[in-house]
């Protein structure tokens, strides 16, 4: 018994000295292809960048050459690490390092299938950068591009009709008129995800948040950001229908995309004037210091932004604007501006230009790059592993009690009603 015991001892020293052994090779074997991987990808970054700054056939065709030829390396990475036993590791990040590799992409797509992708995102892209409309006032002219004629007409002309032009005009050429090539693009895609073992593209765009809690906290967010954008959002259709009238902004339905001062109603700064609740006063500029006609199945507005025309994952935004509030709120607390417990303290009123405290935070967060998930950035930051909503809504706070207090004084409904259109008839 004890002869066997002692042979299996020896068996399994020789095992784990064979796994320690592999690591350390899988560890220069990872060194030496991230410097190959760097080297690949800023030949592609360089070939999108010369395709987006100067949108042509031969960009397009270098852009395309170049992806197609980083797939097939990955196609042979993916099948080069299958050597390694890279699951069964001590090193964390070495283990996450395989993992990624292990996931293909677009690239797990048949070689003719992957053609075809990069050719229906080139074309939405180019036509998204091609578009061009005719002017409001002259029919004959339809040389207007996005930027800068189209963007400067949303932002600053307060003509309903004219925004509305404008808005239609642009989301017939740059959504609807790709429609089959995002269809495509949408069963390539999904066709992808399954290659990778995921059911569909958003599954694979989830997964590299790395937590399987992150569409639970987003639920989280919108809850706790809800009653500030409630309050923001009656207010401004209140102020704009009191500017453009009933006809134009209902009482209670959602906002008319067209008259928010942006293409995509992502931005209203450019309505301050329309919104301010001080117009006499003039707008701060700290540049130099820094649903028209109804929708129906036939239109298609999707492509006509631009991140999903070219194939963008587009949450990283929402995290960005979400976790920023975090960390502003911690290096407040560090640098001793905020405290909760003390009004004089308030966050809204934080500054933290100067603080050693909060730079060092700061340096040792960002020092991490992509090597930890970003769960781990952030409670190296702040001890928190989880994004939330209430840094931001804490920040506006102030904002919201006032705007409550308005909408209340002038009756005000809060919410919505559901409606067919993006713009009022």
């Amino acid at each position: 018994m004890m002869k066997l015991i002692c042979v299996a001892l020896v068996a399994m020293l020789s095992l784990t000295h064979a796994l320690v052994k592999e690591e350390i090779q899988a560890k220069e074997y990872l060194e030496n292809l991230n410097k190959e991987l760097a080297r690949r990808t800023n030949i592609e970054t360089e070939a999108s960048w010369a395709y987006g700054s100067n949108v042509n056939e031969e960009n397009e065709k270098r852009k395309n050459e170049v992806s197609a030829e980083l797939a097939k390396f990955m196609k042979e990475v993916s099948v080069d690490i299958q050597k390694f036993n890279w699951r069964s590791y001590q090193n964390e990040d070495i283990k996450r390092q395989f993992k990624s590799l292990s996931k293909l992409g677009y690239a797990a797509l048949p070689e003719a299938d992957y053609a075809e992708f990069l050719e229906a995102v080139s074309s939405m892209e180019s036509n998204f950068a091609k578009v061009k409309v005719c002017d409001y006032k002259d029919n004959t002219k339809c040389d207007l591009s996005l930027e800068p004629e189209i963007e400067e007409v949303i932002t600053k002309s307060r003509d309903p009709e004219e925004l509305k032009h404008y808005w239609v005009q642009f989301y017939a050429k740059a959504g609807t008129a790709v429609r089959p090539q995002f269809e495509r693009y949408v069963e390539l895609n999904t066709k992808a995800a399954k290659l990778n073992n995921f059911t569909s593209g958003a599954e694979v765009w989830l997964d590299e948040y790395e937590d399987e809690t992150f569409e639970k906290q987003l639920e989280d967010i919108f809850a706790e950001i809800r009653p500030l954008y409630e309050q923001v959002h009656g207010y401004v259709r209140y102020r704009l229908r009191k500017h453009y009238g009933d006809a134009v902004v209902p009482e209670k339905g959602p906002l008319p995309m067209h008259l928010l001062g942006n293409m995509w109603a992502q931005k209203w700064s450019a309505i301050a004037d329309l919104v301010s609740p001080f117009p006499d006063k003039p707008i701060v500029d700290v540049t130099a210091e820094m649903p028209p006609v109804v929708r129906t199945e036939k239109d298609f507005d999707a492509p006509a932004k631009y991140h999903i025309s070219a194939d963008v994952e587009y949450l990283r935004y929402l995290v960005s604007f979400i976790i920023q509030f975090q960390f502003y709120k911690s290096a407040c607390i560090k640098a001793g501006q905020y405290d909760p417990k003390n009004p004089a303290l308030p966050l809204d009123n934080c500054d933290i230009y100067g603080s050693a405290e909060a730079g060092a935070a700061f340096h040792n967060m960002l020092s991490l790059g992509a090597s930890k998930p970003w769960p781990d950035a952030l409670e190296a930051f702040n001890g928190e592993r989880i994004m939330s909503g209430k840094a931001i809504a804490e920040y506006f706070e102030p904002l919201r009690v006032w705007l409550e207090a308005e909408n209340i004084k002038n009756n005000v409904h809060i919410g919505w009603t559901a409606s067919d259109k993006c713009v009022s008839d």
